[in-house]
């Protein structure tokens, strides 16, 4: 069995987006030095933001599955839709912290590759990402 067909992308994708409005920040202004968490903005994540999230956790997977990377029970779906995001953002946690070893360590390489994704608010609105 390959990662992705164990992996649900959907689920995956889910938790990832819920992790990137959680960990990135809003600005109202220059002068806003504390910013407000995007998941405490009352805005929606626009259809083409929410299409790259998906891209992108569609891309990891197909990564994982040429590399021969298979996470099994180490990590639930969730899990790895979270530390995605947080270790392609180069948060202070992700796959490298979870004691897994040398699973840990390739997970963290291939989520490196995609550099990291910033969100903002649209005129419009909604949330996108770049």
């Amino acid at each position: 069995m390959n990662a992705t067909n164990i992996i649900d992308l959907d689920t995956m994708t889910n938790s990832y987006a819920e992790c990137a409005l959680w960990s990135s920040m809003h600005f109202e202004s220059e002068e806003d030095a504390c910013g407000t968490s995007f998941d405490e903005v009352d805005a929606g994540i626009s259809e083409k933001c929410r299409e790259n999230f998906r891209k992108d956790c569609r891309d990891f997977l197909d990564v994982l599955e040429r590399e021969g990377i298979e996470i099994g029970d180490a990590m639930t779906d969730e899990q790895i839709g979270h530390d995605f995001w947080l270790t392609r953002n180069g948060h202070g946690a992700g796959f490298w912290d979870r004691g897994l070893g040398t699973l840990g360590d390739r997970l963290t390489k291939w989520a490196e590759v995609p550099g990291s994704c910033d969100l903002y608010l649209g005129g419009d609105g909604l949330i996108y990402c770049d």
